[in-house]
């Protein structure tokens, strides 16, 4: 008896999943179709993009101790992965309320990928997201120069206390080699304003790796990275022209 209940439930249970299984089989083969069809109508080229970084161009402009420049470099695959290469170089040059100079100045790169959300648009203009690994080398120097406090008397800086005699001693680093390495995590946006000219706008997360210098006297500022710490935001305004170059249609 046992045996004949067993050897229904098999059978039925055959029986009503043989149905399904032919749907879901349906189904994936017409999503391959569509993927297909879909790469079939797009080219898997579709054009080289040149930019230039604004913000870098213009920040002592703006009131900011920073200045430099930046070149983008993206191909658009697919109209969907849009491979990136950004290359800079950057300087600055700042002075704390206590007397300590820091300048650095050094160049940058970084390399990733950004993703076309809406990709079957086959606008310019487009929402993305994206991702970057980056890389500085760049000097910097730090002086720390004695001030005598004008109100109360007695030395506002340097900052390195001297622990055989006591108090502090002024201190100098000079031409300080350093590396950096980070991450990026990427929104942005890209708009078409004439023909093959446009402008794009990002908003990125940036999570430091390591950074090397002088441990008692580390950089206050990396190129292409900005401040020194752990994470921090930063952001582009591109100017983007789209190299000539005519897709061909299947």
């Amino acid at each position: 008896m046992n045996k004949k209940i067993f050897a229904f439930i098999i059978l039925s249970s055959l029986l009503f999943l043989s149905p399904l299984s032919a749907q879901m089989n349906t189904a994936s083969d017409k999503g391959k179709r569509v993927v297909k069809e879909l790469l079939d109508t797009i080219p898997l080229f579709n054009g080289i993009y040149i930019g230039v970084d604004a913000v870098e161009m213009v920040g002592k402009a703006l009131g900011g101790n920073t200045k430099g420049s930046e070149l983008q470099l993206d191909v658009n695959l697919r109209n969907r992965f849009f491979p990136v290469v950004e290359v800079g170089h950057s300087s600055t040059d700042s002075e704390s309320d206590g007397g300590t100079h820091y300048t650095a100045d050094g160049s940058y790169f970084r390399i990733g990928m950004n993703y076309k959300v809406k990709f079957r648009n086959r606008d310019e203009s487009h929402l993305f997201v994206g991702a970057r690994y980056a890389f500085s080398s760049f000097k910097y120097n730090l002086v720390s120069s004695a001030m005598t406090d004008p109100l109360w008397g007695g030395t506002l800086n340097p900052n390195i206390s001297d622990d055989i005699w006591g108090g502090s001693v002024p201190f100098s680093i000079k031409d300080q080699k350093c590396t950096a390495h980070w991450a990026e995590l990427i929104l942005g946006i890209r708009v078409q304003i004439w023909k093959d000219f446009m402008m794009g706008w990002s908003l990125r997360y940036k999570r430091r790796f390591a950074v090397s210098g002088n441990k008692q006297a580390p950089p206050d500022y990396v190129p292409g990275y900005g401040s020194n710490g752990s994470s921090t935001f930063g952001g582009t305004y591109s100017l983007i022209y789209k190299l000539p170059f005519k897709s061909k249609k299947k």
